[in-house]
């Protein structure tokens, strides 16, 4: 039997093998400041924009405040919250030590005329809110050249 190739069939495992790879619900992988790899989950967004601002509610559960750092920068907006816990106990004769993680991160490309050094952050049960105004866009003007 003779088999007959079709290009077009691998160019299609390739992309979704491609899609597979970047695909945002996949855990991400990066090196944290001791270049130890770090696994980080991807966490719930939404986001919209409306005629004044540009807004993203990103599920966060289970961390603090001081947990999440954001950071803004060529219209990117940065989440990354990191929380490691550790308990003791010792009780007659036994000695629990459990440690625990978690990890996201989110990175998210905001419009060209999104204003981000008037953004603000709002951290409420669980849900961060990132507010960030569009600024006024400026009215292209055309003027005509005369040919000399």
């Amino acid at each position: 039997m003779l088999y007959k190739y079709n290009p077009l069939s691998e160019l299609i495992r390739v992309q979704r093998e491609l899609d597979r790879l970047f695909s945002e619900s996949e855990p991400k992988l990066m090196l944290d400041e001791k270049n130890n790899s770090v696994t980080y989950r991807s966490p719930l967004t939404d986001m919209y924009e409306t005629d004044k601002e540009i807004v993203a509610n990103i599920e966060v559960p289970g961390v603090d405040k001081k947990d999440i750092e954001i950071k803004m920068h060529d219209n990117r907006l940065e989440i990354k919250v990191e929380k490691n816990e550790e308990k003791k106990e010792e009780k007659k004769g036994t000695y629990r030590y459990e440690r625990s993680y978690k990890g996201f991160y989110r990175c998210l490309t905001l419009p060209e005329n999104a204003d981000t050094s008037k953004a603000s952050a709002e951290y409420t049960n669980g849900v961060l809110n990132i507010s960030v105004p569009k600024m006024k866009e400026q009215k292209e003007t055309v003027k005509r050249l005369e040919i000399k």
